[in-house]
Order: structure tokens, then C-alpha cells, then sequence
């Protein structure tokens, strides 16, 4: 495996090809793989953030939100595998499922917002001491993240706003990318950040995507970032109007999952299926 061409693959079947219509921007229908019961999801490049502290959910640990990691590295010896099942995520043959129950729980350092959420960790050796500065990417070359996805349930009693995928740089507090759903009666939105360290927030629209399973692309090069969703493509440059090119000497992961923008004692809950994640470094 080198960084100039990776592939990590989270996915129903064990072929490299996207769904047809993912990230294309020119339908908003998505048509799905078989289920092929034989194949197996690939976690081994992610970690898995839950709404719950380590003490609660480990047993020790501290208040912190509790993290699931592959290789037997998670602070209790588990792995992030398909084998796992808790209230905020599990496995089947046909998705990974993210729940996320907002009746208080943990958040993140610089958040207040819960969350059930996969991070990427790139070219990562399993339980090494620096783990998440070693798991990142520059900006040079290409990356992708492509997912298929159902919102399964969401709040009723106020307007559900949940992040579904993102790029975030190393040590930055504020996403350079936030993709956003915030029901079906409204557009995706995509929040960015056009400088690093800073609260410099704006948003562009996607477009509107149907109750059943859609798709998003987030691609990035040292260009810019190209967003779709609902059929529509958004492109943001780094030319310090877009965006600044203060972004171009950071590093990057990509997350995806549920990262609901709601308070977390709100009531409800919000529930996903993914049936697809691609990440695709080149």
C-alpha cells in the first residue's frame, strides 16, 4: 500500500465499481448492488466514534466519548468489525446502520453535538502511539468519498439537521467540509469553512434528495472540492476567494456517518443505513 494510490473500500460487494448514478449529479435515483451474502464489509480503516463515554461504554476510560477501533486497539481490547452490534451502530449483510438517540450522552472535544461516526484512518498500522496524525492525507493527488445512504428516522419536533459526511483537516477545530441533511422538503447543504482556524462558515445547496436511498461525492485535489448530491454539483476553489489557500498545507481525513446538528437533549433520534462507502485516494 503506498499514498500514491490507496483504495479503502467499505461496501456491499467485494468489486471497486461505484453504484451507478453515485456522485454522476445527473439523477437523483441510485440503483442498488445485490446483497451478496458471502461478502464481507471492510472497517479495518476507520474508527468509530459513539455517543457515549468511555466509562459507560468500556467501563474505565474517562468522560470522553468512547472510541471503537480496529486490530483490538479500542481501550478494551474490541475491535471495530462487523462482528460489532451496540445501540449506536451495527452490521448487516446490506448496510451499516448509525443511531444516534438524543437523550443526553457525549460529545467530542470542540463539539457540543452528538454523534455515531466513522473516521478514516489512512495508511494507519494498527494501536500505533500516534494514530491519528499518522492517518491522514495531503492534499496533493485525489480523494474521494462516495457513499449510499437512507435516513431512516430523524426528530419530529424540530427541523432534523444531521451531517452525513465530511473533510476534515488535522488539528483544525472548524470542517473544511460539512455535508448536510436537513429533510426531504429541502436541498442538501454543503457547509465549509473558507479559512482554517477560524469561524469563517458559509454554505452552498445541492440538491433535494427522495425518501429512499441517495447518494453523495466529496472529491478534493489541490485544486478544490467537488460536492454533489440531488443531481447538483458544487465546486469551491482554493483561490482565496472560495476558499483560502491556507488549506493546501494541512492534512485530511474524511468521516461519514451521523453527526446530528441538534441539541442532545432534544428527544428523538436520528438513524441511517449506508449501503455504500467508498473512499478512494489517487
Amino acid at each position: 500500500m503506498t499514498n500514491n494510490n490507496v483504495a479503502h473500500l467499505v461496501m456491499l460487494t467485494v468489486t471497486l465499481g461505484l453504484l451507478a448514478g453515485c456522485g454522476s449529479g445527473s439523477d437523483n435515483s441510485v440503483v442498488l448492488p445485490p446483497v451478496d451474502p458471502d461478502s464481507s464489509w471492510a472497517l479495518s480503516q476507520w474508527k468509530l466514534t459513539l455517543p457515549e463515554s468511555k466509562d459507560s461504554y468500556f467501563g474505565s476510560g474517562g468522560s470522553g466519548a468512547a472510541e471503537v477501533i480496529p486490530g483490538g486497539c479500542s481501550l478494551d481490547g474490541s475491535s471495530l468489525n462487523e462482528d460489532l452490534s451496540n445501540d449506536y451502530f451495527w452490521v448487516t449483510e446490506d448496510a451499516l446502520h448509525f443511531r444516534v438517540p438524543l437523550n443526553g450522552g457525549v460529545s467530542t472535544p470542540n463539539s457540543s453535538y452528538l454523534r455515531s461516526e466513522l473516521r478514516e484512518l489512512f495508511t494507519w498500522s494498527p494501536c500505533e502511539s500516534n494514530g491519528d496524525a499518522a492517518s491522514t492525507w495531503p492534499v496533493s493527488g485525489q480523494h474521494q468519498l462516495s457513499a449510499v445512504l437512507q435516513i431512516d428516522d430523524y426528530v419530529q419536533n424540530t427541523r432534523p439537521k444531521v451531517v452525513v459526511g465530511q473533510i476534515h483537516a488535522l488539528d483544525v477545530d472548524q470542517a473544511l467540509v460539512k455535508l448536510l441533511w436537513e429533510g426531504y422538503d429541502r436541498p442538501v447543504r454543503v457547509i465549509l469553512n473558507q479559512q482554517p482556524g477560524k469561524d469563517s462558515a458559509f454554505s452552498v445547496d445541492l440538491g433535494v434528495v427522495n425518501t429512499d436511498y441517495w447518494s453523495y461525492d466529496i472529491t478534493m485535489t489541490a485544486t478544490g472540492v467537488i460536492v454533489t448530491a440531488g443531481g447538483v454539483s458544487q465546486t469551491l476553489k482554493f483561490n482565496g476567494v472560495d476558499l483560502s489557500t491556507d488549506w493546501l498545507a494541512l492534512q485530511y481525513y474524511f468521516k461519514a456517518g451521523l453527526y446530528p446538528q441538534v441539541d442532545k437533549n432534544n428527544g428523538g433520534v436520528f438513524e441511517a443505513s449506508f449501503r455504500q462507502v467508498v473512499i478512494n485516494h489517487q
